[in-house]
């Protein structure tokens, strides 16, 4: 969160220092590149340090990725080859700073011109126009990215919110009805944190455990059943997502409610099953991002409070999971 706050607080400065001219944007730009650092933006960050110090060319050619990068900046023109009459792409690589001096010394340099040399004065006129617009152009590129930044990081804290207050929720009553939950939920959140994917995997894996201990609990493996099509319901110890949506069906009247919860239950289980499966095979490409791995502990939050709500009351026992 430390970091979240203050990419928050740097993009607010960072607004008001473009929005009132408050700094240099040679200045501003580096402030912007610790945002981009903040956000593990790579392209970015990269970009805005092209910005600050130029873009890398050698005889008039700018290697490919560099240009790529130097596109995304909107710093590329295209242009008609006077020979082949084709379009081509163009770009200009000088940094801020440098824009800014070429800009002064123009300015100087109109100043000092004799009134009745028309012709120097018009060139430094329109040179003076060129790289002023160029300079807008770096403004209004770091201006865009900054406000798009800041609408993601106050979108992710309400985000956070919400999601928070779902989590303590289910802290609190799986703690009480599955104490060793807890302890599985903590190692959870450390694998998260993690920067190597076995870890993320082993998070997946987690939740599958958690969802097998609270059907345990609240429904324990017992004798088939038959639906009401007549096909038998296996309800044995590794049938967990069966046995949690039966306890769903006696708990409550409304189809519509075991139906949901159901079919999110059957989705979860059946994805996290195949990982396990992957896993106890020796297979390593299970997840491959954070953000999947995130994606089923919500999930997993989201359908135990569910279930959760379910359960007759007790006197919970507070926790708290780091």
């Amino acid at each position: 969160m430390n970091r979240v706050e203050e990419a928050r607080n740097l993009c607010d400065e960072i607004l008001k220092n473009v929005e009132l001219s408050e700094i240099p944007l040679h200045s501003i730009i580096l402030k912007a590149s610790r945002v981009a650092r903040l956000m593990k933006d790579n392209d970015m960050q990269e970009i805005l340090q092209y910005e600050a110090s130029g873009y890398p060319c050698s005889l008039g050619i700018v290697p490919s990725k560099v240009f790529n990068l130097a596109e995304l900046a909107n710093r590329v023109s295209i242009y008609k080859d006077d020979k082949s009459g084709e379009n081509k792409k163009t770009c200009y690589v000088e940094s801020v700073q440098e824009i800014e001096a070429i800009i002064s010394a123009e300015s100087e340099s109109l100043k000092a011109c004799d009134p009745t040399y028309v012709g120097p004065r018009r060139t430094h006129q329109n040179s003076i126009s060129k790289w002023t617009g160029r300079l807008a152009a770096r403004r209004a590129f770091v201006h865009s990215y900054i406000l798009d930044q800041l609408t993601e990081l106050n979108f992710s804290n309400l985000a956070d919110s919400v999601f928070t207050r779902i989590r303590l929720n289910v802290d609190v009553k799986i703690a009480n009805k599955v104490p060793e939950a807890v302890r599985k939920f903590t190692a959870i959140h450390g694998n998260l944190e993690s920067d190597n994917p076995e870890d993320w995997s082993n998070s997946a894996h987690s939740c599958r455990r958690i969802l097998q201990d609270l059907a345990d609990v609240l429904f324990p493996p017992t004798n088939d059943r038959n639906a009401p099509s007549g096909k038998p319901i296996k309800l044995g110890p590794d049938n967990y997502i069966n046995r949690l949506i039966c306890f769903a069906e006696d708990q409550v009247e409304s189809k519509t409610y075991t139906e949901v919860v159901g079919s999110q239950l059957k989705y979860l289980g059946h994805r996290l099953d195949s990982l396990f499966n992957a896993a106890q095979k020796g297979s390593h490409a299970t997840i491959n991002t954070r953000e999947e791995a995130e994606r089923y502990v919500v999930y997993t939050y989201m359908i135990v409070g569910d279930i959760l709500r379910l359960a007759k009351e007790e006197n919970p026992t507070v926790v708290a999971i780091a």
